[in-house]
């Protein structure tokens, strides 16, 4: 509540041009005591956080022209007597006819209020109060100014909401009146889709049938192969079983019984026997590498046809790389390579058939050999997350970079200067593959030709292992 009797008055305020934080009030009255005194006693006034801007007019005149550049005036305080007797009521029908501006809240202050009835005046001219000058003071005019600005507030949110509801029943009209058209259009096209479409099943049922057939005819090529291969390796070892063992028999008894002999008694013939010797080298070794190519295809081919037998128990890997290191001892000898094991991760299980992942490491650590002529391989394990990590790096002639990706294919053997006379099936590395990825894991390459390889797999510890998945 504002205490009139001990109101100090304030020098008036300098107010701001038009912003969007302000309410415009228009103050209408000949009498320039009454723009300061209402400027004074509305000083500070706020409503929902914006202040009031006054806009000031002397005569009905004025207030027109300026009504006419703010129309978004808020709220006008209206003499009725001015430079004319109804100079207010003029201004009221140029704002509600001329202008049709219903949105302004008119509150008419006159200092002759019976001059005419205050009915009249209601029903003669859209107006939203009518106070006399005597009766507004300080507290009747902050609840006059407090209830014109929400009612304005409450109409213009009127007006947006209107408006908008508007807006959506003309694109509302526009999307009925298109509706039909595009409703015709699209049927049209779902009709013409639709026969299109059951002309692509029909013939992508017979594509399908034919890759049916296609699919079928390859497995059973594929079973054919693997049983053709497993027979004729069945075949073949038979008879290079017994070439190799006799061989092997013929070379000792030769070496230990016969060519003693023959070199104490005939000189002359020691340059046969060194030939004989070499010849029956050739021969067991052959034997023996044929040996192995038929024991690798029957490996790829049972684990190709699901037929191999995966014996898995809790192994520690620690031991698989001992037996593998022992297995390919004699070969890094002959070349005077050094095998170095860093263990990171002692103690890890896994699950696994051992003999199988023997073999895999087998298989990288005599790669890493047979393409090493000097230097050393280096084989470390650490674990990583869930994974058990291996790496075999040798000091070779690495892998030209259009290779890379190949090396995991069947029968498929890097071959350049470096490498073009070693001799293998290119089947070692596709069973390391498959035996890997059968444990949930990972294996692959990374070499830069000229400066060696590093062969990495992944195999999942005992309590992360989910392999078959």
């Amino acid at each position: 509540m504002i205490n009139t009797d001990k109101m100090i008055f304030a020098d008036e305020p300098k107010f701001a041009p038009t912003d969007l934080n302000t309410w415009k009030v228009m103050v209408v009255d000949d009498e320039e005591g009454v723009h300061s005194a209402t400027k004074i006693a509305l000083n500070g006034f706020t409503f929902e956080g914006r202040r009031l801007q006054f806009i000031d007019a002397y005569s009905g005149v004025q207030a027109r022209n300026l009504i006419r550049e703010n129309p978004d005036t808020a709220l006008i305080l209206l003499d009725v007597i001015m430079e004319k007797s109804d100079s207010g009521f003029q201004v009221v029908r140029h704002i509600r006819e001329d202008l049709h501006n219903n949105f302004v809240r008119i509150v008419l202050r006159t200092g002759q209020p019976g001059q005419t009835p205050e009915e009249q005046i209601f029903l003669n001219y859209n107006i939203n109060d009518y106070k006399a000058k005597s009766e507004l003071t300080f507290d009747k005019l902050f609840t006059t100014v407090l209830s014109s600005l929400r009612s304005y507030k409450d109409i213009k949110t009127l007006e947006q909401e209107i408006n908008i509801r508007i807006q959506k029943e003309q694109e509302l009209n526009i999307y009925r009146n298109t509706l039909e058209d595009m409703v015709e259009n699209r049927t049209k096209a779902l009709t013409s889709a639709n026969a299109q479409l059951k002309q692509e099943i029909q013939e992508r049922k017979a594509v399908e049938k034919k890759l049916i057939e296609a699919k079928d005819a390859a497995d059973k090529a594929n079973q054919d192969k693997s049983e053709f291969l497993n027979t004729v390796s069945h075949e073949l070892r038979t008879p290079l079983t017994s070439i190799l063992g006799f061989s092997s028999m013929i070379k000792e008894n030769l070496e230990q019984k016969i060519f003693p002999v023959i070199e104490k008694t005939e000189n002359s013939l020691s340059t046969a026997i060194s030939n004989m010797k070499e010849e029956l080298d050739i021969i067991v070794s052959e034997a023996e590498r044929l040996t192995t190519m038929i024991n690798e295809v029957l490996d790829l081919a049972k684990i190709e046809s699901g037929k191999v037998v995966w014996v898995d128990e809790e192994i520690e890997i620690i031991d698989v790389i001992s037996h593998a290191v022992n297995a390919i001892k004699i070969l890094s000898d002959n070349k005077g390579l050094k095998v170095k094991t860093n263990i990171e991760a002692e103690h890890v299980h896994i699950i696994g058939d051992k003999n199988k992942l023997i073999q895999v490491v087998t298989n990288l650590l005599s790669n890493a050999i047979k393409f090493t002529d000097s230097g050393e391989i280096n084989i470390t394990i650490k674990n990583q997350d869930e994974y058990i990590r291996c790496e075999i790096k040798d000091s070779g002639c690495g892998i030209p970079k259009d290779s890379i990706d190949s090396v995991f294919e069947k029968f498929k053997q890097v071959t350049d200067t470096l490498s073009k006379n070693q001799k293998g099936t290119g089947l070692g590395l596709p069973i390391c593959r498959e035996i890997i990825a059968h444990y949930g894991g990972k294996i692959w390459v990374e070499s830069e030709y000229g400066f060696g390889s590093t062969f990495i797999f992944y195999l999942c510890r005992n309590d992360h292992s989910h392999y078959g998945t």
